[in-house]
Protein backbone atom coordinates (compact mmCIF):
# COMPACT_ATOMS: atom_id res chain seq x y z
CA UNK A 1 0.00 0.00 0.00
CA UNK A 2 2.87 2.42 0.77
CA UNK A 3 4.22 2.04 -2.74
CA UNK A 4 0.84 2.35 -4.45
CA UNK A 5 -0.20 5.41 -2.40
CA UNK A 6 3.20 7.08 -2.82
CA UNK A 7 3.89 7.05 0.91
CA UNK A 8 7.52 7.70 1.83
CA UNK A 9 9.30 4.66 3.27
CA UNK A 10 10.05 6.40 6.58
CA UNK A 11 6.45 7.59 7.11
CA UNK A 12 4.67 5.94 10.05
CA UNK A 13 1.12 4.85 9.20
CA UNK A 14 -1.42 4.51 12.00
CA UNK A 15 -4.73 3.84 10.26
CA UNK A 16 -5.65 2.45 6.85
CA UNK A 17 -9.03 2.45 5.12
CA UNK A 18 -9.12 0.04 2.19
CA UNK A 19 -12.11 1.12 0.07
CA UNK A 20 -11.77 -1.67 -2.47
CA UNK A 21 -14.35 -4.43 -2.59
CA UNK A 22 -11.78 -7.22 -2.83
CA UNK A 23 -9.28 -5.72 -0.39
CA UNK A 24 -6.57 -5.03 -2.96
CA UNK A 25 -5.58 -1.75 -1.27
CA UNK A 26 -5.71 0.35 -4.44
CA UNK A 27 -8.32 2.79 -3.15
CA UNK A 28 -8.75 4.39 0.25
CA UNK A 29 -6.65 6.42 2.63
CA UNK A 30 -3.89 6.03 5.17
CA UNK A 31 -3.35 8.32 8.15
CA UNK A 32 0.30 8.91 8.93
CA UNK A 33 2.45 11.29 10.92
CA UNK A 34 2.61 13.88 8.10
CA UNK A 35 -0.99 13.76 6.89
CA UNK A 36 -3.53 11.67 5.01
CA UNK A 37 -2.36 9.77 1.94
CA UNK A 38 -5.08 8.68 -0.46
CA UNK A 39 -5.84 6.93 -3.73
CA UNK A 40 -9.19 7.21 -5.44
CA UNK A 41 -10.06 6.52 -9.07
CA UNK A 42 -6.35 6.08 -9.89
CA UNK A 43 -5.58 9.54 -8.46
CA UNK A 44 -3.25 9.50 -5.48
CA UNK A 45 -2.21 12.37 -3.28
CA UNK A 46 -1.65 13.70 0.20
CA UNK A 47 -3.64 16.00 2.44
CA UNK A 48 -1.33 17.70 4.91
CA UNK A 49 -2.57 18.53 8.38
CA UNK A 50 -2.54 22.19 7.43
CA UNK A 51 -4.70 21.48 4.35
CA UNK A 52 -7.13 19.39 6.42
CA UNK A 53 -8.11 22.49 8.42
CA UNK A 54 -9.78 23.95 5.32
CA UNK A 55 -11.52 20.78 4.14
CA UNK A 56 -14.96 19.65 5.17
CA UNK A 57 -15.20 16.17 6.63
CA UNK A 58 -18.53 14.43 6.77
CA UNK A 59 -20.14 11.05 7.07
CA UNK A 60 -22.29 10.14 4.07
CA UNK A 61 -24.55 7.10 3.56
CA UNK A 62 -21.78 4.48 3.46
CA UNK A 63 -18.70 6.62 3.06
CA UNK A 64 -16.52 9.32 4.54
CA UNK A 65 -15.98 12.55 2.63
CA UNK A 66 -12.85 14.66 2.96
CA UNK A 67 -13.36 17.72 0.81
CA UNK A 68 -14.30 16.45 -2.66
CA UNK A 69 -12.93 12.95 -1.99
CA UNK A 70 -15.42 10.20 -1.14
CA UNK A 71 -14.16 6.98 0.48
CA UNK A 72 -16.49 3.98 0.69
CA UNK A 73 -16.47 2.16 4.03
CA UNK A 74 -17.15 -1.56 4.12
CA UNK A 75 -18.89 -1.55 7.50
CA UNK A 76 -20.87 0.99 9.53
CA UNK A 77 -18.63 0.54 12.58
CA UNK A 78 -15.60 1.27 10.38
CA UNK A 79 -17.27 4.41 9.04
CA UNK A 80 -18.34 5.67 12.47
CA UNK A 81 -14.94 5.04 14.06
CA UNK A 82 -12.92 6.56 11.22
CA UNK A 83 -15.16 9.61 11.03
CA UNK A 84 -14.75 10.19 14.79
CA UNK A 85 -10.97 9.86 14.43
CA UNK A 86 -10.90 12.35 11.53
CA UNK A 87 -13.01 14.84 13.49
CA UNK A 88 -10.68 14.52 16.47
CA UNK A 89 -7.57 14.96 14.32
CA UNK A 90 -9.11 18.04 12.70
CA UNK A 91 -9.94 19.48 16.14
CA UNK A 92 -6.36 18.95 17.31
CA UNK A 93 -4.94 20.53 14.13
CA UNK A 94 -7.23 23.55 14.55
CA UNK A 95 -6.32 23.83 18.25
CA UNK A 96 -2.59 23.76 17.48
CA UNK A 97 -3.08 26.37 14.76
CA UNK A 98 -4.97 28.66 17.16
CA UNK A 99 -2.18 28.29 19.74
CA UNK A 100 0.45 29.18 17.12
CA UNK A 101 -1.50 32.27 16.03
CA UNK A 102 -1.88 33.44 19.66
CA UNK A 103 1.81 32.80 20.28
CA UNK A 104 2.77 34.82 17.21
CA UNK A 105 0.43 37.64 18.27
CA UNK A 106 2.04 37.72 21.73
CA UNK A 107 5.54 37.77 20.23
CA UNK A 108 4.65 40.74 18.01
CA UNK A 109 3.54 42.87 20.99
Amino acid sequence: MKTYFGIPEDEKIFIILDSTILGKGKSGFAIGTDGIYYCQSNKCGKITWNELKNKTTKKAFSSIKIGELDFVCNAEIEQTSLYAILRNIKSVVNFIDEKEVKSQDNNEK
